[in-house]
Protein backbone atom coordinates (compact mmCIF):
# COMPACT_ATOMS: atom_id res chain seq x y z
CA UNK A 1 0.00 0.00 0.00
CA UNK A 2 2.74 2.53 0.80
CA UNK A 3 4.12 1.71 -2.48
CA UNK A 4 0.86 3.33 -4.02
CA UNK A 5 1.19 6.10 -2.38
CA UNK A 6 5.02 6.64 -3.05
CA UNK A 7 4.06 6.55 -6.45
CA UNK A 8 0.89 8.87 -6.65
CA UNK A 9 3.29 11.11 -4.57
CA UNK A 10 5.63 11.15 -7.32
CA UNK A 11 3.02 11.49 -9.76
CA UNK A 12 1.78 15.10 -8.12
CA UNK A 13 5.16 16.37 -8.35
CA UNK A 14 5.38 15.58 -12.14
CA UNK A 15 8.78 12.72 -10.94
CA UNK A 16 8.34 9.29 -11.02
CA UNK A 17 10.36 6.49 -9.12
CA UNK A 18 11.83 3.72 -11.58
CA UNK A 19 10.60 0.15 -10.74
CA UNK A 20 14.20 -0.84 -9.54
CA UNK A 21 13.51 2.31 -6.84
CA UNK A 22 15.95 4.52 -8.49
CA UNK A 23 15.02 8.05 -9.20
CA UNK A 24 14.13 8.54 -12.84
CA UNK A 25 15.37 11.61 -14.74
CA UNK A 26 13.52 12.02 -17.98
CA UNK A 27 11.59 14.99 -16.22
CA UNK A 28 15.15 16.65 -15.40
CA UNK A 29 17.25 15.24 -18.65
CA UNK A 30 19.62 18.15 -17.98
CA UNK A 31 22.91 16.96 -16.20
CA UNK A 32 23.65 20.82 -14.95
CA UNK A 33 27.06 20.37 -13.45
CA UNK A 34 28.53 17.90 -10.79
CA UNK A 35 31.06 18.67 -8.12
CA UNK A 36 33.22 16.49 -5.44
CA UNK A 37 33.47 17.75 -1.68
CA UNK A 38 36.81 16.86 -0.22
CA UNK A 39 38.32 17.45 3.00
CA UNK A 40 41.87 17.90 2.39
CA UNK A 41 42.15 14.73 0.19
CA UNK A 42 39.62 12.52 1.40
CA UNK A 43 36.60 12.57 -0.47
CA UNK A 44 33.23 13.64 1.09
CA UNK A 45 30.45 13.57 -1.51
CA UNK A 46 30.37 13.98 -5.26
CA UNK A 47 27.48 15.93 -6.48
CA UNK A 48 24.77 16.27 -9.05
CA UNK A 49 22.73 18.86 -10.17
CA UNK A 50 19.34 18.05 -12.99
CA UNK A 51 17.57 20.37 -14.46
CA UNK A 52 15.05 20.29 -17.17
CA UNK A 53 17.00 23.43 -19.03
CA UNK A 54 20.23 23.37 -20.39
CA UNK A 55 20.18 27.33 -19.09
CA UNK A 56 19.76 27.01 -15.27
CA UNK A 57 19.91 29.63 -13.08
CA UNK A 58 18.98 29.83 -9.52
CA UNK A 59 16.48 30.33 -8.22
CA UNK A 60 14.62 30.84 -11.34
CA UNK A 61 14.92 27.60 -12.59
CA UNK A 62 12.23 24.86 -11.27
CA UNK A 63 11.80 22.02 -11.13
CA UNK A 64 15.53 20.53 -10.41
CA UNK A 65 16.67 18.00 -8.47
CA UNK A 66 20.46 17.84 -6.70
CA UNK A 67 21.67 14.48 -6.10
CA UNK A 68 24.48 13.51 -3.44
CA UNK A 69 26.77 10.40 -3.81
CA UNK A 70 28.17 9.77 -0.28
CA UNK A 71 31.50 8.42 -0.31
CA UNK A 72 32.52 8.44 3.77
CA UNK A 73 30.03 7.47 6.30
CA UNK A 74 27.74 9.95 8.05
CA UNK A 75 25.32 9.70 10.86
CA UNK A 76 21.88 11.46 10.48
CA UNK A 77 23.32 13.91 13.94
CA UNK A 78 26.02 15.01 11.79
CA UNK A 79 23.86 15.46 8.57
CA UNK A 80 21.41 18.10 10.90
CA UNK A 81 24.83 19.83 12.43
CA UNK A 82 26.39 20.43 9.04
CA UNK A 83 22.79 22.28 7.92
CA UNK A 84 22.40 23.85 10.74
CA UNK A 85 25.92 25.78 10.64
CA UNK A 86 25.58 26.18 6.59
CA UNK A 87 22.18 28.33 7.39
CA UNK A 88 24.31 29.95 10.76
CA UNK A 89 27.21 30.83 8.11
CA UNK A 90 24.60 32.22 5.42
CA UNK A 91 22.06 34.26 7.77
CA UNK A 92 19.30 31.83 7.56
CA UNK A 93 17.01 31.24 10.62
CA UNK A 94 15.55 28.17 10.08
CA UNK A 95 12.06 27.66 11.39
CA UNK A 96 10.66 24.85 13.78
CA UNK A 97 9.21 22.80 11.46
CA UNK A 98 12.01 22.65 9.27
CA UNK A 99 14.12 20.89 12.09
CA UNK A 100 11.81 18.38 12.83
CA UNK A 101 11.25 17.43 9.46
CA UNK A 102 15.08 17.11 8.99
CA UNK A 103 15.65 15.08 12.43
CA UNK A 104 12.81 13.10 11.02
CA UNK A 105 14.15 12.56 7.60
CA UNK A 106 17.83 12.32 7.57
CA UNK A 107 18.99 8.93 7.65
CA UNK A 108 22.37 7.68 8.58
CA UNK A 109 24.50 7.24 5.35
CA UNK A 110 26.94 4.49 4.03
CA UNK A 111 29.82 5.34 1.36
CA UNK A 112 28.00 5.34 -1.78
CA UNK A 113 24.39 5.83 -0.63
CA UNK A 114 22.70 8.84 -2.57
CA UNK A 115 20.47 11.49 -1.28
CA UNK A 116 18.05 13.38 -4.00
CA UNK A 117 16.22 16.28 -3.58
CA UNK A 118 13.75 16.93 -5.70
CA UNK A 119 12.19 20.45 -5.94
CA UNK A 120 8.95 20.80 -8.10
CA UNK A 121 8.29 23.60 -10.06
CA UNK A 122 5.84 25.20 -6.93
CA UNK A 123 8.82 24.77 -4.65
CA UNK A 124 7.56 21.36 -3.00
CA UNK A 125 10.59 19.39 -1.94
CA UNK A 126 10.74 15.68 -1.94
CA UNK A 127 13.98 13.61 -0.27
CA UNK A 128 14.87 10.37 -1.57
CA UNK A 129 17.65 8.00 0.04
CA UNK A 130 18.81 5.31 -3.00
CA UNK A 131 15.74 6.70 -5.13
CA UNK A 132 13.43 5.50 -2.26
CA UNK A 133 11.09 8.21 -1.10
CA UNK A 134 12.02 9.56 2.65
CA UNK A 135 9.80 12.54 2.91
CA UNK A 136 8.43 16.02 1.74
CA UNK A 137 8.16 19.04 2.73
CA UNK A 138 5.62 21.76 1.06
CA UNK A 139 7.21 25.05 1.94
CA UNK A 140 8.74 27.50 -0.08
CA UNK A 141 11.06 28.66 2.14
CA UNK A 142 12.48 25.36 3.47
CA UNK A 143 12.94 24.24 0.05
CA UNK A 144 14.98 27.55 -0.94
CA UNK A 145 17.44 27.30 2.01
CA UNK A 146 18.19 24.02 2.11
CA UNK A 147 19.27 24.15 -1.73
CA UNK A 148 20.88 27.66 -1.17
CA UNK A 149 23.44 25.40 1.16
CA UNK A 150 24.82 24.20 -2.76
CA UNK A 151 23.13 26.73 -5.26
CA UNK A 152 23.04 30.19 -3.83
CA UNK A 153 25.56 33.01 -4.35
CA UNK A 154 25.90 33.38 -0.35
CA UNK A 155 27.07 29.19 -0.23
CA UNK A 156 30.21 28.96 1.92
CA UNK A 157 31.53 27.00 -0.51
CA UNK A 158 31.38 29.32 -3.83
CA UNK A 159 34.07 27.18 -5.64
CA UNK A 160 32.03 24.13 -5.36
CA UNK A 161 28.87 26.21 -6.39
CA UNK A 162 30.47 27.14 -9.41
CA UNK A 163 31.70 24.04 -10.60
CA UNK A 164 28.35 22.56 -9.80
CA UNK A 165 26.39 24.99 -11.98
CA UNK A 166 29.45 24.96 -15.11
CA UNK A 167 27.10 23.77 -17.82
CA UNK A 168 28.25 20.59 -18.83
Amino acid sequence: MNKIYIFLFALLVGFSVAAEGEVDHKELPFLVGEANLNFFFWPVYEEKLFSNTKSFSYPESVPFMLELKYRRIFSSQHLYEETLRQWEAMDITPEESWLGFLEEIFPDVTKNDVISMYVSSDWHCAFYLNGQFIGSLNELNFSKAFSAIWLSEKSTRPEFRNKLMERI
